[in-house]
């Protein structure tokens, strides 16, 4: 969740309040000042390949953890509802349940990693615990799969205490991943972040793609263990893979920087946000409305620049919130797709696809998509002068709102539409989240956003038991087109309408 996940025309925050910092009196209305004036110069604006050369060398092994840290969450994820239904003997409306469950557990634990992260244990030392518990949990349920060595019972409770193994050192390194890797770049170097998110992203669905072509083949042509379909082989390579995107973690230690735990330990951010918004709300009541933002009502017991921060965080908080209505689309695409999928003719011309392959395609989408509009259709915009700051926002909406088409064709469309509110909202969530924080809140920014994968299967848990279950395959495809259409035009719109906080002394 991943995707649970930065591009500079996505209303990057250091820019905008670069701007401010220069300028007090930004004309909103007319913007008549060149990219350079506007915090983006040329040479921040062409991200290339050149560029590439200033990534810090200790990256480039976080790519490579974070490439094959995915390769086994997205293999073991893209054959659990077919093990669930096949190995299992679950109906099909258990499976999407648990499978549901999972990954909403998968994008609700990353509070954990991040409250571990920056108030106790630090990036580092989190990511390498929350690793060998995920690690665990891959090579249990590699073994459970075998069936000759357990009954169905024992296999069914071996797979649960797995799942839930792999979600909780899924979501102990998730929100840590990427925050610790931007911090290994200097916060004077902007354009040098920038591609550490593109490269960052590209690794991601590198390796989501490989292993959704793989794994599938893994399962449904070899056998093993007197087994039909090796899932014991299918769940291995991605157990391995894992270990091997450890120990490229861990081969970095003596190149990475901040690696410690923090030094300004002050508990949890989530119990000082929750302290920060009683406090305010207790204030604001006594007194009045005597302050210019809510949370400064607080402002006696939390700093303010905290304050401002909470603040930023509880903006984007309301513009990433449609991302809780479009996951609940989407992940179903590992579900409900795929039980569709079976039941359908894979051969396209000499190629036969594997149900459980068909959720390849949206990675394969964006891995097109990234330095597309990264190195080509970005850097054009600004050299005609028509990206500006205020432009960003209307290009993220425009762009968003093109998934309506995925009403058209149902099945077809909803494979053919989705990847496009999945790049912009997985690079906005990556670096947006990140680069309003300070040190630490950077972990918790990250956990926020993947809260909305985690409540859109929980939306998905819940309506699909009381309502889709019952509706006939035809309108369940329908429900998820228009959801996720619906999710695009509210994220445009929130984005239309967004501005970042400005500080207030």
């Amino acid at each position: 969740m991943t995707g649970d996940d930065d591009e500079i025309p996505f209303a990057r925050l250091d820019e905008q309040t670069a701007i401010n910092e220069e300028d007090d009196s930004i004309d909103m209305d007319v913007d008549i000042r060149t990219i350079d004036e506007l915090g983006v110069n040329s040479d921040e604006a062409k991200v290339g390949c050149s560029a590439i050369l200033d990534l810090p060398k200790c990256t480039w092994l976080i790519f490579s953890n974070e490439m094959c840290e995915r390769f086994a969450y997205y293999g073991m994820r893209s054959i659990l509802t077919l093990y669930l239904t096949q190995q299992l003997l679950l109906s099909d409306n258990t499976a999407v349940t648990v499978y549901s469950a999972f990954i909403m557990l998968c994008y609700l634990t990353p509070i954990l990693g991040a409250i571990v992260a920056d108030s106790f244990w630090g990036k580092h030392r989190t990511i390498i615990v929350f690793s060998l518990i995920y690690a665990l949990g891959l090579m249990l349920t590699s073994a459970s799969s075998v069936r000759k060595w357990f009954s169905l019972d024992e296999t069914k409770v071996f797979a649960f205490i797995s799942l839930t193994l792999i979600a909780i050192g899924c979501g102990g390194i998730k929100p840590n991943v990427s925050a610790f890797g931007a911090d290994q770049i200097q916060t004077n170097k902007a354009k040098v972040k920038t591609l550490f998110f593109s490269v960052f992203y590209i690794s991601i669905n590198i390796g989501s793609v490989i292993s959704m072509l793989l794994t599938p083949i893994l399962h449904e042509r070899v056998h093993c263990f007197g087994q039909d379909q090796c899932y014991p082989l299918a769940f291995g390579v991605p157990a391995l893979l894992f270990l091997v995107a450890t120990a490229c973690f861990l081969l970095g230690t003596p190149l990475y920087r901040n690696v410690g735990a923090p030094s300004d330990h002050e508990g949890s951010m989530i119990v000082q946000a929750c302290g920060s918004v009683v406090s305010a709300l207790r204030n604001r009541i006594r007194d009045g409305n005597t302050q210019p933002k809510f949370l400064y009502h607080a402002s006696d017991e939390y700093d303010r620049g905290l304050l401002d921060e909470l603040t930023q965080l509880g903006k984007l908080f309301v513009v990433l919130s449609p991302t809780a209505i479009f996951f609940m689309g989407f992940d179903q695409q590992g579900s409900t797709w795929t039980l569709q999928a079976e039941k359908m003719d894979g051969r396209f011309g000499f190629i036969t696809l594997y149900p459980d392959q068909m959720q390849f395609c949206n990675s394969f989408l964006i891995l097109i998509l990234v330095p597309f509009t990264n190195f080509i259709i970005f850097p054009l915009l600004r050299r005609c002068a028509l990206l500006t700051t205020l432009e960003v926002k209307a290009s993220v909406a425009n762009k968003t709102s093109m998934n309506e088409t995925v009403a058209e064709k149902m099945f077809d469309a909803e494979y053919g539409g989705v990847y496009l509110f999945t790049l912009t909202e997985g690079f906005e969530g990556i670096s947006l989240e990140h680069e309003p924080s300070g040190t630490g809140v950077k972990s918790c920014a990250q956990a926020i956003f993947l809260l909305g994968d985690s409540f859109g299967n929980l939306f998905n848990i819940i309506f699909f038991q009381s309502i889709m279950a019952y509706l006939s395959t035809m309108w369940q495809f329908a429900v998820n087109a228009l959801v996720i259409a619906f999710a695009a035009v509210l994220f445009m719109i929130l984005t239309l309408f967004y501005t970042p906080v400005e500080p207030v002394h």
